[in-house]
């Protein structure tokens, strides 16, 4: 991987910080240990191929060994490094989709990467055992862009009543939206996807649809369309409590 030019960044440190790791003798020790592999490792990065990084498609045994290097890494700080160093790439596309411009970002993967260690030690691989890796990433994006967003929101319940008024008005006008937290929580569990999730949130804290497309980096008409469809499935739920 190319160095950033600002070695401030989380990834230009943890990069390095590989590029030591990956040959060392005591490291490449301990995951022989592992067997997650019958051949002998001479570097780590063998491991991230084993773990489907690199071009082709993935075989199924990747997303094994994944599942195994994410229950070691609950004990073990070189299985979560080695789980980390996997999901780089995919932090990266994350990054660059909750961002606008290079310094954004690396910001904005400052922000996954603050996350991702909490994410590796606790992730429910027993719950979650298929498609680990995009799980993993899935959880990241959340907790830094989604959940950071709804805890700057006041937490007032909504009377599922004033769904009307929140379907017919104009963020351009004004009005408040009023919070929807409970009902929000509800709609994830009833299967609400975290694109849906994330245009509701971005429209409580932004004053208008064309501040919301910006900051979700799609058209205004686009923001109207996924507003009107998360309504309807807010006022599905609203009906049916």
């Amino acid at each position: 991987m190319t160095s950033l030019p600002n070695h401030r960044y989380l990834l230009s440190r943890l990069q390095r910080e590989w590029n030591l790791l990956r040959c060392r003798r005591s490291a490449l020790d301990r995951a022989i240990g592992w067997k997650l592999t019958p051949r002998v490792l001479s570097s780590l990065d063998e491991l991230l191929v084993l773990t489907g990084l690199g071009p082709g498609p993935a075989d199924p045994s990747c997303d094994e060994t994944m599942r195994r290097l994410v229950v070691l890494a609950r004990h073990d700080d070189l299985a979560a490094r080695v789980v980390l160093q996997r999901m780089l790439p995919g932090l990266s596309v994350c990054a660059r989709r909750n961002s606008n411009g290079f310094e954004g970002q690396l910001d904005a993967l400052d922000e996954l990467l603050s996350e991702a260690w909490t994410v590796i030690r606790s992730f429910p691989i027993e719950q979650r055992d298929r498609y680990v890796i995009k799980n993993l990433l899935r959880d990241c994006e959340y907790r830094a862009f989604v959940k950071a967003r709804r805890r700057l929101l006041v937490h007032e319940l909504t009377d599922p009543g004033d769904l009307d008024r929140f379907a017919a008005m104009d963020p351009a006008e004004g009005e408040p939206f009023g919070v929807m937290i409970d009902l929000l929580g509800r709609a994830r569990a009833a299967g609400m996807s975290d694109a849906d999730l994330a245009v509701v949130v971005t429209l409580l804290n932004t004053s208008t649809v064309k501040q919301a497309a910006i900051e979700l980096r799609v058209t205004d008409r686009t923001v109207r369309n996924r507003r009107r469809s998360v309504v309807r499935q807010l006022r599905a739920l609203a009906d049916v409590a």
